[in-house]
Formats: structure tokens, C-alpha cells, sequence
């Protein structure tokens, strides 16, 4: 597949604005930031707005260049490769879950995960009103930064090194560093976990040629993340927080 400069634009966007405006917006000293639910909403909106418009360009390059969008993840997943990209989906539902359960018991340590999470209270929802608007974040999220991080970054990198098998895991760990800073604001620890997601998802990708599943999960990731966050914010007494 032959590159325009409209690719190299939307790489300069995607791999290399948007991560580093997200670093920049980490510099920042986040412990005294109160939204209110308006507030709150507005960002989770806006932000969906910018991620749908970054997609839909991306879209529209394929589009105008006459490329198949399957070229870019849309479409079923290849049957010959799809058992391998099973198997890491299954690995990383695993991960997830099991991260997740160590995160929540024993209680001391759900007491720590709590604290940890109050610190991004300003941008987790901790209202039903706000739960649905992050909804709609966690969806726009789940799309669009799947058609970009995945479906795009992996194809143009892939294409402009060549095809080699270096190439393959450059094409992968590159995006996947570059979607862990993008989550700069999240903290060290979660942009760790972010990486280690996008290099699952990265391979998913590769093998199967399909970002379909990879959306699904991302968008569920999200909406659970949200719900535990909800859950835990809305009780402010700590001992009121239910031990599953």
C-alpha cells in the first residue's frame, strides 16, 4: 500500500499530538480539580466529540484514497489466524479480571485501590448522571481508538518500514507505547496496564485483521471500569463499601 501525505498527517496527529498534549495535561497538579456533574459531562462529551472527529478522518483518508476500509480492521476476522487471536483475547480477559480481584480483596487492599482512585476522582464518574455520559465516552473510546491506535497506526507503520517480521512487532509495540502515553493522565501504574492491553490488542489485530472484537472489549473494559468507580465514589464511608 502506497502512503500520501495525508497519512503522515494523521500519524503527526494520532502518534504524536494527542499523546502529547495528554502528557502535557498530566504536568498539571490534578488534587484540587473539582467538576461538578455538568462539568464533568461536558469533558466526557467533548472528548468523545474529538476522538469520533480524529476517527471519522481517518475514515475519510481511507475513503477518498480508495483503500478498503478492511485494510484498516473493519471486517470479520480471518478464519486461518483467528484460534491464536482467541487465545490472547482469553489472556487478556484473564489479566483483566485477575487484576481486578487483586485490586479489590483482600479488604486493605481495596482500601488502597479506593485511595488511589479518589486521586482521579475529577475525571471518574461517581454519579448515575454522570455514569451516562461516561457511557458515551467509553463507546466513542472503544470505536475510535481502536480504528486509530490499531486499525490505522499499526497499518501505516507496517507499510511505511516494510514487511518484514521486525516490522511486525515495531508496528505493534510503537502504537502501543504511544496509546499508553495518550492515557498519561491515568498515572504510571495504569499506563503500564494500558501498554500491556495495547500489545495484546496489537497482536489480536495482526493476526486476525480485525478490530471488531477489539472495539467490543474495549468499550466493555471501559463501562466496567466506570461502574466500579461509581460504585465505590458514591459511598463515602469506606466500611460501607461492599466486600464481594
Amino acid at each position: 500500500m502506497s502512503l500520501y501525505f495525508t497519512d503522515h498527517i494523521l500519524f503527526l496527529i494520532i502518534g504524536i499530538l494527542l499523546p502529547s498534549i495528554s502528557i502535557y495535561s498530566s504536568q498539571g497538579n490534578t488534587k484540587n480539580i473539582e467538576l461538578n456533574r455538568k462539568e464533568k459531562c461536558q469533558v466526557y462529551l467533548g472528548n468523545s466529540l474529538i476522538l469520533f472527529i480524529l476517527a471519522i478522518l481517518v475514515l475519510a483518508n481511507w475513503y477518498f484514497l480508495d483503500r478498503p476500509f478492511s485494510d484498516i480492521g473493519i471486517r470479520n476476522p480471518q478464519d486461518s489466524k483467528n484460534g491464536l487471536s482467541i487465545i490472547l483475547l482469553i489472556l487478556f480477559i484473564g489479566l483483566y479480571l485477575a487484576d481486578t480481584f487483586f485490586s479489590l480483596f483482600p479488604q486493605s487492599r481495596k482500601h488502597k485501590t479506593i485511595e488511589k482512585w479518589k486521586k482521579r476522582s475529577y475525571i471518574l464518574p461517581v454519579s448515575k448522571q454522570e455514569f451516562y455520559c461516561f457511557i458515551v465516552l467509553s463507546v466513542s473510546a472503544g470505536v475510535c481508538e481502536e480504528i486509530m491506535f490499531r486499525g490505522f497506526l499499526i497499518t501505516y507503520l507496517y507499510n511505511l518500514l516494510g514487511t518484514s517480521k521486525l516490522t511486525i512487532y515495531i508496528a505493534v509495540f510503537v502504537p502501543a507505547f504511544l496509546f499508553g502515553i495518550a492515557h498519561a493522565y491515568q498515572g504510571t501504574h495504569a499506563v503500564i496496564k494500558v501498554v500491556l492491553m495495547a500489545v495484546i490488542f496489537g497482536f489480536v489485530y495482526v493476526l486476525s485483521g480485525s478490530i471488531i472484537w477489539l472495539i467490543i472489549i474495549h468499550i466493555l473494559v471501559d463501562i466496567i471500569g466506570g461502574i466500579l468507580a461509581k460504585e465505590f465514589f458514591v459511598k463515602p464511608d469506606l466500611d460501607e463499601v461492599n466486600t464481594y
